[in-house]
């Protein structure tokens, strides 16, 4: 008992605060700051991203009126949100300690490979949901938050596998009272398509999901592992026990101040635990994709073609009978690929963060 404790003593001190050091971005230093403030948030931007700025500050406050019900939780001061137009790659980070901040990679390139006008709606909702998912608590951690401050002991939604998380954040980005303009993740082709091939080809156990940041470079579908899981979890609690079930479990686990307490979470809420469901939700996925991949099979049809055998390949684009990825194998430069007839050569290297738009204009 001496030795776990001493365990999490050292991962609480040393391990959980160095993951958020990644909210420390370096910016440009010709760029010149300003804050433009509504009820909820400080949007932060640079020369050039006025409009983009208002136009952030409208999603933001419909976001906040939406998420906040479902979680029923407002933060107590204003969230920061970062917009940065420094990379070719769009996206974003958020972090609650040591206050709610949210950064907004907005890049034109990344607009369009979306292939959506309302790229930022979803990734607001997105990011937004892990603020408030992150941010709330109640019962002992509010209680000793308001005394010792905004420590990671005292924030339960943080201390839970980043599958549950990022889970979350994609079942958000849906068509509905809650989330944004379109179904974003939740009715994405492309990971509707990575979790047919993980039924077929054998579905994850739970403690391999549960681990998917160490295994995100060495096991597909690498670091979407834990969006694609955790997305289709939260479809099927909401198909099977209803989204009532799904709020319950959020609302519920926000005053644990034992970390990881998701196996009695579930059981107060659902009867059983995180393993039982877990079976549940293996049997939902061949019965969603079973007679899919039947059909697929019988066809005749196979897409499988291995073009790398790094940890990392990314970023596929084809442009008339050539492919283009971005590859990497965790110890030297990312680099651009190019395949021709089964044969792959390196062009050039490339910065962290660089994406392939296959669009002409």
């Amino acid at each position: 008992m001496k030795r776990i404790v001493v365990v999490w003593l050292i991962c609480f001190l040393f391990i959980v605060p160095g993951s958020f050091l990644h909210g420390a971005v370096s910016h440009h230093p010709s760029l010149d700051w300003r804050t433009l403030e509504s009820d909820h948030f400080l949007i932060h931007f640079h020369n050039g991203e006025l409009e983009l700025a208002r136009q952030t500050a409208a999603v933001a406050e419909s976001a906040h009126e939406r998420l906040s019900r479902f979680f029923n939780w407002q933060p107590a001061d204003k969230t920061d949100v970062v917009l940065s137009d420094e990379a070719d790659n769009g996206g974003g980070f958020a972090m609650a300690i040591p206050y709610n901040r949210t950064t907004i990679r907005v890049s034109p390139a990344a607009a369009r490979l979306t292939g959506t006008d309302d790229w930022l709606e979803r990734l607001f909702v997105h990011e937004y949901t892990h603020i408030l998912h992150l941010d709330k608590a109640g019962g002992a951690p509010l209680w000793l938050r308001n005394i010792f401050g905004r420590l990671p002991f005292f924030f339960p939604g943080m201390l839970q596998p980043s599958w549950l998380l990022e889970g979350l954040s994609s079942y958000m980005e849906r068509d509905d009272e809650y989330g944004a303009a379109t179904r974003g993740a939740a009715g994405s082709t492309y990971y509707d398509s990575i979790m047919r091939l993980e039924t077929a080809h054998g579905i994850k156990p739970l403690n391999q999901v549960s681990m998917s940041l160490d295994n995100s470079l060495s096991d597909w579908p690498g670091f979407l592992t834990r969006y694609t899981y955790g997305l289709h979890f939260y479809q099927f609690l909401e198909s099977r026990y209803g989204k009532e079930a799904v709020m319950r479990l959020v609302e519920e686990y926000s005053d644990n101040l034992i970390p990881f307490m998701i196996n009695s979470n579930s059981q107060r809420i659902l009867g059983k635990s995180l393993g039982q469901l877990w079976q549940e939700f293996e049997q939902y996925l061949h019965d969603r994709y079973d007679e899919k991949i039947r059909s697929i099979t019988d066809s005749g049809y196979r897409a499988e073609t291995v073009i790398s055998s790094h940890k990392s390949a990314y970023s596929p684009t084809m442009i008339k009978d050539t492919l283009y990825y971005l590859e990497y194998n965790g110890f030297e430069h990312r680099r651009l690929m190019r395949m021709r007839e089964g044969t792959a050569e390196k062009l050039i290297d490339v910065n962290p963060g660089a994406a392939i738009d296959g669009n002409e204009n």
